[in-house]
């Protein structure tokens, strides 16, 4: 890296950090909305008070956190962990490992302590702005374990792997504890050497470092760690600082005021023009839906053509339909292909049921969505030839129409140019296939 450059830095945090880093929340990670971590030189993860939402988006079966982790690592780059150390968080019916994330298992100690040696000087602003106490430190030695390694490495680099001394080495310590244990440290990983002696394979740095706990959030300390790239921070504005006016900020302060109302009240008109947008194009449904959808649309549409809609209650037909005197009970189906005899059938049943119960026999109207998810014009007839003569062989009146023939009906309507009157009129009084074209004409 070329001496005075700032490196490509990725913080995975909450907070907003400056525009020369790349910073994402574990939401963000979580609907997947995060850049390869494998092409920045310095990636900052904030492990400190994971919640089992968090360690959702964390730990994944398919290992790609992992395996993103090594890449970055393994070329060269460093990722910085900032932890209290809490490895497993609660959630049924065991627990998540948090740091399986990670290409190495490190030995963990939960223990509390004050006493913190900076060993690294680079991190001293880090620790002592902002940690007032070590939450563990390390044990044993770290391992780079041979499952893993064969996850992760390629097929000649497992060979070497295998064939050489592996390693898991603690090549930096940032920070020991009062009994001279590391609290703060880096490690690499990899393969050692072969036979003449020379260096293989080994990582970019993992550094670990303390959660901190003098100040109010990890935002602010990883703000201190961005200075150490030569990324830094303006200092926040006294209070005191308001009781100095320069001239022309009260003029501004106002103009922000009345473009902030200005901002709400627009975005009001806009909620109420999408509401209403939403209303319109919601006829759309009759289109496409199918099941308790498409009758409740079909149901609103003859609504709005004035018909009197007798919605279901505690009978079993989708409702029925009333002009003047004459009723219409309704067949309302959504299908993937054309519509069937058993459709019509129901829709007698209905017209049994209705009679028994009112001592008047209605019309039988059999509203279908037929191959409800092609294009309009895509699509094959309505009614095959077995409906068609069920229909013409059957006594009682019955009518077929197609939830297209009602869009249609509806923005002709709306435009103007169909006469909604004359519209009732005619589905109440047609037999067979509704014929919308004789009403054009």
């Amino acid at each position: 890296m070329e001496e005075n450059r700032i490196p490509k830095i990725l913080v995975i945090s909450e907070g907003n950090f400056p525009k020369e880093v790349v910073s994402k929340t574990w939401e963000d990670v979580g609907k997947g909305n995060i850049p390869n971590i494998a092409e920045f030189n310095i990636v900052i993860l904030n492990f400190v008070r994971i919640t089992p939402k968090k360690a959702e988006y964390i730990i994944d079966a398919t290992e790609l956190g992992l395996k993103s982790i090594h890449n970055l690592l393994w070329s060269k780059s460093e990722l910085i962990l900032i932890t209290d150390g809490e490895a497993w968080i609660p959630f049924d019916p065991e627990g998540w490992y948090v740091f399986s994330i990670l290409p190495v298992s490190i030995p963990f100690v939960k223990e509390r302590g004050e006493t913190i040696i900076i060993e690294d000087e680079r991190y001293r602003d880090y620790y002592e702005t902002h940690v007032d106490h070590w939450n563990f430190y390390l044990k044993d030695e770290c391992e780079f374990q041979r499952d893993i390694a064969k996850k992760l490495l390629s097929g000649r680099e497992y060979k070497k792997y295998e064939n050489n001394l592996s390693m898991c080495q603690l090549s930096k310590v940032i920070a020991y504890n009062g009994f001279d244990k590391p609290i703060s440290f880096s490690i690499e990983y990899g393969y050692n050497r072969n036979s003449d002696s020379k260096i293989m394979g080994i990582s970019g740095p993992l550094t670990i470092l303390q959660a901190p706990d003098k100040t109010e959030s990890v935002e602010s300390a990883i703000k201190t760690l961005l200075s150490n790239y030569g990324i830094h921070i303006k200092s926040k504005a006294p209070t005191w600082t308001n009781d100095f006016k320069i001239p022309g900020e009260e003029v501004v302060g106002r103009e922000i005021k009345q473009l902030e109302e200005d901002k709400i009240e627009t975005e009001e008109k806009i909620t109420s023009k999408e509401a209403e947008k939403e209303e319109i194009t919601r006829y759309k449904e009759l289109l496409f839906e199918d099941g308790d959808e498409l009758r409740d649309i079909v149901w609103d549409t003859l609504e709005l053509i004035g018909f009197k809609v007798n919605r279901h209650d505690e009978y079993k037909e989708d409702g029925s339909i009333q002009e003047g005197k004459e009723v219409a009970v309704l067949e309302i189906k959504g299908r993937e292909k054309s519509l069937t005899t058993g459709d019509v059938r129901q829709l007698d049943d209905w017209i049994t049921d209705y009679t028994l119960r009112e001592g008047k026999e209605p019309i039988g109207i059999l509203i279908g969505n037929h191959y409800r998810l092609k294009k309009p014009e895509s699509r094959d007839e309505p009614f095959p030839p077995d409906v068609l003569r069920y229909v013409k062989a059957n006594s009682r009146k019955l009518s077929l129409i197609t939830t297209f023939q009602l869009f249609e009906i509806f923005c002709m309507i709306k435009n103007g140019e169909l006469d909604a009157d004359i519209v009732r009129k005619e589905i109440m009084r047609n037999e067979g296939v509704f014929d919308l074209k004789s009403i054009l004409k």
